[in-house]
């Protein structure tokens, strides 16, 4: 019999086969997780503007975008997967991408030349021959040359 004082071994966490059956598209109150209906949330009452600063809910445009610090496994893995599919799209055209990798204050600029999106990471090349494998699994940015910026998530979400 095992001794109760020693504690047991940490439980091995087996990575989704497929990152886009966790996400799934749509407007967040339309469908459940698992593919049922949900039924809608009843909407808080907004207060009513006041003064010519405010403005109406239709006017108001899209939500602001939440903190990367904030984010829940679901939305982390979604943003993952649009990590994963700009750096493909990046290593298509071959243009060049500057990341900050925050776990190493290390910035890097260069064409992708390979993406691990299993693994975390993506490699990239300088001009001048230089390679570097850098996490977008431990926090940082990516910016692409036409100012496109997106955020990195420490990633929480089990692989």
């Amino acid at each position: 019999m095992a001794d109760p004082s020693k504690p047991k071994p940490a439980r091995p966490v087996a990575p989704p086969q497929d990152l886009k059956s966790i996400v799934r598209p749509g407007p967040r109150g339309a469908d459940a997780v698992d593919g049922a209906k949900a039924a809608p949330a009843a909407k808080p009452a907004a207060p009513a503007p006041t003064g010519d600063t405010g403005r109406s809910a239709a006017a108001a445009g899209p939500p602001p975008r939440k903190n990367v610090a904030e984010l829940g496994p679901v939305e982390i893995a979604a943003l993952r997967q649009e990590i994963v599919e700009l750096l493909r799209e990046k290593k298509r055209s071959g243009e060049t991408v500057t990341m900050m990798v925050e776990h190493k204050e290390l910035t890097f600029t260069g064409r992708v030349v390979r993406v691990e999106p299993e693994e975390g990471y993506a490699v990239l090349e300088n001009v001048d021959g230089r390679r570097r494998g850098c996490y977008f699994i431990l926090g940082g940015h990516l910016k692409t040359r036409d100012g496109n910026e997106l955020a990195f998530p420490i990633d929480g979400v089990p692989r």
